[in-house]
């Protein structure tokens, strides 16, 4: 499990702003992405045709086996 700082100020978005030099606590993206880790595994995603749900070439996926798909879920299929 990898840890990142998590700046103590909220950034503004749309412009260049300084950053805050201060930590306010480490954030595993483990503990907020995952909450099956050992059903999860990263994927890459190849090709466009999903480009209209937001999900582009290359984009890193994260996919949980564990959930169970429902109407109009995106899944993968292997």
């Amino acid at each position: 499990m990898k840890f990142l700082s998590l700046f103590s100020r909220s950034v503004a978005c749309g412009f260049l702003s300084p950053a805050d030099e201060h930590a306010e606590a480490e954030l595993s993206l483990d503990q907020h992405l995952i909450t099956s880790p050992a059903a999860t595994f990263p994927a890459r995603a190849c090709g466009d045709s999903m480009q209209n749900l937001g999900i582009f070439d290359r984009d890193l996926l994260v996919v949980d086996r564990s959930l169970t798909p429902v109407h109009e879920d995106v899944v993968v299929v292997a």
